[in-house]
């Protein structure tokens, strides 16, 4: 039928918090925890872009981070 299918994806994303104080907690997390990508584009030779921007996830791969939250 000339329509190509798009392979399946899992993301997982994870954050752990600890609280320090009753106002302060700590955060460590990631997001797309395996490193997915998205599939890359067929046109990119002619666009110059590797993934589409239509993607459903981020084409950036995993990002970890750390986090302070404070509240009063």
């Amino acid at each position: 039928n000339g329509v190509d299918g798009i392979d399946a994806a899992i993301l997982i994303d994870v954050e752990a918090k600890y609280s320090y104080s009753e106002n302060l907690d700590l955060v460590v997390g990631v997001n797309n925890l395996f490193d997915e990508y998205p599939e890359e584009n067929p046109s990119a030779g002619s666009l110059g872009q590797l993934y589409s921007e239509s993607s459903p996830f981020g084409f950036n791969g995993g990002m970890w981070y750390v986090q302070a939250r404070y509240t009063y």
